[in-house]
């Protein structure tokens, strides 16, 4: 993801952005009662066991960012060039 996509995407239409992972947007998704994937299909349809961005970059290094997978719920740095999915969020009113 490059920081021009990073820029494009993290503010996006009707109030829609990435979710963030320091905030636990994301993470708040996990269900540890359930593997592959680790989301509640009946809340969330259709929601693939891969990995996703979230909105975090590394204090290390600008070119990672931080992910979770569906798939185990595990949370890593990767680096931004790499292909992942979104999951969008919209603050409640």
């Amino acid at each position: 993801m490059s920081s021009t996509t990073t820029q494009t995407t993290t503010s996006l239409a009707d109030g829609l952005r990435l979710g963030t992972l320091l905030r636990a947007e994301l993470v708040t998704l996990i269900d540890v009662a359930r593997y592959n994937p680790v989301v509640d299909l009946g809340v969330f349809p259709n929601t693939p066991a891969e990995f996703f961005w979230g909105s975090t970059s590394s204090a290390d290094s600008g070119e990672d960012g931080l992910d979770v997978s569906f798939y185990t719920g595990y949370v890593d740095f990767q680096n931004k060039g790499t292909v992942r999915r979104v999951r969008c969020v919209r603050t409640a009113p």
